[in-house]
């Protein structure tokens, strides 16, 4: 450990009145270092240029220049501005334990709300059945239609970090009551990609998932991914999607990765041994829908909400979390985790057992449910029944902490496609700009009188949107 670094930590502490002891400044210090390579500050002109990383990933060394822009003026970070990572290195380390972060304040569940929102999903279902300009597979349809699913769910427009946009967790009730309703193929495939992008912990509404996508032969075995990408995104995007594995065959096998937690005393392999086992390549512990082709980007998922990782972190630092007993520490924990994840949030995960895995996976090409060259986590979507497992690894904080840094550094694997694809979206006129700002005011009551707007071509290139992490 650099002995510039827990110089620096320690005279930030000590400019706040804090004396931390030598064993709390080295870990204070590590997780400095650690989480500040994964801090990328880039201009506020569209990206043009990167200001600087916090740590430098292979020197190691923390960088005060950036440190001052983050905390004194306040610029944007890889273009989150809303992330709070606080105005000094206490707020900053507080909230920097593993990937627990404080949801805003959150709207009881109503069934008034239920039948509000019941009502609009039936009355845009049948916008979408009925008038012709939302019948169409475009992506210009599909910008719109999403901006009018988010504000059905309360999930708020222009707000790219997915733990801040949702500001009623009860949305997924919400849908799960209304999906019925959904007769349209088309909009329902909108609809989900929207509501599954913002759900947490999915595999723990796994029955509600297959009893969703069951109705109505959501799932029929004859239909391409590429033709509900054409449903959720229109031609543009489903072309370069279809491109993006041509030379592989229907029956060819795509590899892939998901990142999951496994509670304590259970395995992850059905049958649990590998050699012998005809159900070895069967997931039985963390199963879901949710696959990546990017290792990395399984990692960060597999560690999210890690409880042990957050009980160390609130261990080795009494000073800012308080000193108290493990027990207390654990009770306390929890409580913040019930709060921040919500009644979908599984009991059995509130353990410092429960361990992170990342599984290698395979599934057939022709049996991929949904994928796009515009998914900044390059998500592939599939029936875990139809997917094989073929190996599985437990996760270090070495790997957790480079799959950050990776998130900061590297681009996913769908991003020259991806950007290939925006370019044509704009050249035929099939991209709008801010379409989220356009609909922040917009009454849902006037979804049939709705009219969309002359399309601006003229539009600069919009990146990929990274997802907060």
């Amino acid at each position: 450990m650099k002995q510039s670094n827990l110089d620096f930590v320690d005279n930030k502490f000590r400019e706040l009145g804090i004396t931390l002891p030598k064993q709390e400044l080295e870990f204070a210090t590590k997780q400095f270092v650690y989480h500040g390579q994964a801090i990328g500050l880039s201009s506020n002109n569209d990206r043009e240029s990167d200001l600087g990383i916090l740590v430098d990933k292979d020197t190691q060394e923390i960088n005060e220049w950036v440190w001052n822009i983050i905390t004194k003026e306040q610029k944007k970070i890889k273009d989150f501005e809303t992330l709070g990572w606080g105005s000094n290195i206490k707020e900053f380390l507080m909230t920097r334990q593993n990937h627990l972060i404080q949801n805003q304040n959150e709207d009881e569940y109503s069934i008034a709300r239920s039948n509000q929102v019941t009502r609009y999903i039936r009355a845009l279902n049948e916008a979408v059945l009925t008038i012709p300009r939302f019948k169409q597979d475009t992506f210009t349809n599909k910008q719109f239609l999403q901006g009018f699913i988010k504000k059905i769910f309360k999930i708020e427009l222009n707000q790219h970090d997915l733990n801040r946009a949702v500001k009623d967790r009860n949305f997924l009730k919400y849908f799960f009551s209304a999906e019925s309703l959904i007769t349209s193929s088309k909009l329902f495939w909108i609809v989900f990609d929207v509501v599954y992008t913002f759900s947490n912990f999915s595999e723990f509404n796994y029955s509600d998932w297959e009893r969703v996508l069951s109705r109505y032969d959501r799932l029929s075995s004859d239909e391409y991914f590429v033709e509900r990408c054409k449903k959720i995104h229109g031609d543009i995007v489903a072309r370069h999607s279809r491109d993006f594995f041509s030379g592989t065959k229907l029956d060819d096998y795509i590899t892939m990765y998901r990142g999951f937690l496994v509670k304590p005393n259970r395995y992850v392999r059905k049958g649990i041994k590998k050699l012998n086992n005809p159900n070895a390549h069967i997931q039985d512990e963390g199963r879901g829908f949710s696959y990546t082709l990017d290792k990395e980007q399984a990692v960060r998922f597999g560690s999210r909400y890690h409880f042990r990782t957050d009980l160390n972190f609130r261990k080795n630092l009494p000073s800012l979390f308080g000193a108290m007993s493990k027990r207390k520490l654990t009770k306390n924990l929890q409580r913040e985790y019930k709060k921040v994840l919500g009644s979908f949030y599984n009991q059995n995960y509130l353990n410092e057992n429960t361990r992170r895995c990342v599984g290698t996976f395979r599934v057939k090409k022709k049996h991929i449910i949904t994928f796009d060259v515009l998914s900044p986590e390059s998500e592939i979507f599939a029936d875990p029944n139809n997917v094989e497992l073929i190996r599985y690894d437990f996760i270090t904080d070495e790997q957790d902490i480079q799959s950050a840094i990776w998130n900061v550094s590297k681009e996913p694997i769908v991003q020259e496609q991806g950007e290939k694809c925006m370019l044509n979206l704009i050249k035929n006129d099939e991209y709008h700009n801010d379409v989220e700002s356009y609909l922040d005011k917009f009454d849902l009551e006037r979804i049939k009188d709705f009219h969309l707007p002359i399309p601006q071509s003229s539009l600069p290139l919009k990146p990929i949107e990274r997802k907060a992490v």
